[in-house]
């Protein structure tokens, strides 16, 4: 649907909701028939449209004065979908599906599976992996992400002293700092480390912990990662 607002002269302003498909496309004729172009439309005179008012008296409420529900041509699937692309609303049987698949296939696929059992709603990847994310913790599958983390970078420094790693949890033991740096990174540290710049995300994950990146410049002029680290801003941004 599209929706274009008009203002008569002395009268309340009205917003006309229209299907894409109304009105009669006009052609532009060039002068010079070498210029003319051989262009096709969308526009098929659809006369569904939806006419709503707001009256002076109950301004800025507003009310349906026309409602035309009948289209002139044939519904498609890609516009059932464009209607439903900002209803990002799971069912119950949509969440069901997700928690039974949740830890076990990728989100984008979850996502296939949900279209092909429901192909009139568009799903959003977002929505959905959050939906994954509650259905995990809720069933506590896969352990705690930081829990994990932790164990990737442990199994790391076990296998090679090179390679450094520290955490620090609150008194609660939440995760409240972790830091990290990989032989070759800390290799380029201490060849490297007149210029040393510091810079932070500004808390892009669900958690709230900035990501705290340690950059140095080398002998080319390039820029070399060298250290990371996940810091939280407060207790309650912890993992």
């Amino acid at each position: 649907m599209q929706s274009r607002l008009k203002r008569m002269n002395g009268q309340s302003p009205r917003v006309i909701f229209g299907c894409k498909k109304a009105g009669k496309h006009v052609p532009q004729k060039n002068v010079d028939p070498d210029k003319h172009r051989n262009c096709t439309s969308s526009r098929e005179c659809c006369p569904c449209q939806i006419v709503v008012r707001s009256p002076r008296e109950l301004f800025p409420r507003w009310r349906i004065t026309s409602l035309v529900t009948d289209h002139c041509h044939e519904l498609k699937k890609c516009d059932i979908l464009e209607s439903n692309q900002r209803d990002k609303r799971l069912s119950a049987e949509m969440l069901q599906l997700i928690t039974t698949h949740a830890g076990k296939c990728d989100p984008k696929f979850i996502v296939y599976m949900l279209q092909h059992e429901w192909p009139d709603k568009a799903f959003d990847l977002r929505t959905v992996a959050n939906a994954i994310q509650k259905a995990k913790n809720s069933a506590h599958i896969g352990g705690s992400e930081a829990a994990e983390l932790h164990k990737i970078l442990q199994d790391k420094t076990r296998n090679d002293k090179d390679w450094f790693f520290a955490t620090d949890l609150d008194e609660n033991g939440r995760l409240r700092r972790m830091f990290w740096m990989s032989p070759s990174q800390r290799y380029l540290y201490r060849r490297y480390r007149d210029v040393v710049i510091s810079d932070n995300t500004y808390k892009t994950n669900r958690f709230g912990m900035p990501l705290n990146v340690i950059v140095i410049i080398d002998n080319a002029g390039k820029s070399r990662l060298v250290g990371c680290s996940l810091v939280s801003g407060g207790i309650s941004g912890g993992l």
